[in-house]
């Protein structure tokens, strides 16, 4: 029953990002999409002037890639629509991709009811759908920072305590903040090396060592020679991040980005049901890696917290990926004991039901702004035969991609 569900639920996401995902397409009408493929001309014509060197190289190398393949494919000429298409389509794959993982990991810590859940929040995150039709970075880092954390920490390199597994979460999580440098901070699931300390401390240690020298190498390049920090802030002073930011962001990500009871108040649940119960707080947080997820959250928060109070939206999808994973542990922990309710009740599986019902019952306040008004649109503007230039829904903050 569970992998009936997970394929329902990964073809529903497919299908919710794919329709439309080529709108406005010949024209290109954000900024940020012609932005990227302009940086990818750069790398390939020395004409083209990058006018943004200071930006990660993932997307821009992305776009000169796709670019030089439409050149050797025999399109000598200037092809944005085709690039942006491109990218698109990867990033709709990239929503998948992550939607599949963060029902995994959801899955190897709580089994089928948190994969499920944890799947809901994020098929309803309303800023989820939107992205995933826009060729940016925003949905690349966050699948990047996904398979970090599934195979690096819950799925593959914790659980069954593999070198291998843990050193390709570590690259990978480097690949999420090749595309956006918030996105370094989900490389803090190397950390799932710990796992290695009783058994192979040699290897741990030595891990952590070649980590640490890593990840050093990496931010001194980022900010030395790349020069990461020289960002245009329109003669604005930089964000001091402080924890003003944190509480600040924190405050955001639990009740502005979503629903409040699915990513903010199920998680928080969850998280007290672990540390608080012996038996889960050992088997949970410390023999399958759960304390993975705390650091790499609050790794990532940090990251999230140098662009100020409050942090950009779409800089927090990261971050939000996590929140859904917590979501859907914290539903399926949540399901109270049948001795409380076994006298109350009829059948004892209904007991079972109360909170996943209540999640569901909070779903629609954000699938009403992400599933079904992306569906919605999709057919009134995303159609063939009807105006790709359509702005009627562009008054909505979720309708950023019409």
């Amino acid at each position: 029953m569970w992998w009936v569900c997970f394929l329902i639920l990964v073809c529903a996401g497919f299908f919710a990002a794919a329709i439309g995902y080529n709108h406005s397409l010949p024209f290109v009408d954000l900024p940020d999409e012609s932005t990227f493929w302009t940086l990818g001309r750069a790398y390939i014509d020395p004409t083209w002037v990058s006018f943004h060197p200071q930006y990660p190289p993932g997307l821009p190398l992305l776009s000169a890639l796709i670019q030089q393949l439409q050149i050797a494919a025999g399109d000598p000429f200037i092809n944005v629509s085709l690039t942006i298409q491109v990218i698109r389509l990867i990033s709709v794959l990239m929503f998948t991709a992550t939607l599949v993982t963060i029902m995994l990991i959801a899955y190897s810590f709580t089994g089928p009811v948190g994969g499920a859940m944890a799947g809901l929040a994020w098929l309803g995150l309303p800023l989820g759908l939107p992205y995933a039709k826009l060729a940016t970075s925003d949905m690349l880092t966050t699948g990047w920072g996904c398979f970090t954390l599934s195979l690096g920490a819950s799925l593959r390199g914790w659980q069954r305590k593999s070198v291998a597994w843990i050193t390709v979460g570590f690259i990978l999580g480097f690949l999420a903040a090749m595309f956006k440098w918030q996105g370094g901070g989900l490389a803090a699931a190397a950390l799932s090396c710990l796992a290695l300390w009783q058994t192979k401390r040699k290897q741990a240690i030595a891990l952590i060592v070649v980590f640490s020298l890593i990840v050093g190498l990496f931010g001194f390049w980022a900010v030395f020679i790349h020069r990461a920090l020289e960002i245009s802030l329109n003669n604005r002073s930089l964000p001091s991040p402080g924890a003003t930011s944190f509480t600040s962001n924190i405050t955001f990500e639990f009740t502005q980005m979503g629903s409040a009871a699915v990513f903010g108040l199920m998680p928080v649940i969850g998280s007290i049901i672990v540390l608080a119960v012996p038996t889960l707080r050992r088997k949970l947080f410390l023999e399958r890696g759960m304390f993975i997820l705390f650091l790499t959250y609050g790794a990532a928060l940090i990251f999230v917290s140098l662009n100020g109070k409050p942090a950009i939206d779409r800089h927090h999808l990261p971050v939000m990926a996590l929140l859904a994973v917590a979501s859907g542990i914290g539903t399926a922990l949540s399901t109270p004991p049948e001795r409380w309710t076994s006298y109350y009740l009829a059948r004892h599986y209904v007991s079972r039901c109360v909170p996943h019902c209540f999640t569901i019952a909070c779903l629609p306040t954000t699938f009403k702004g992400s599933l079904l008004c992306e569906l919605g649109r999709a057919y009134r503007c995303c159609w063939p035969g009807h105006d790709y230039r359509c702005r009627r829904c562009l008054g909505s903050s979720n309708a950023i991609w019409l």
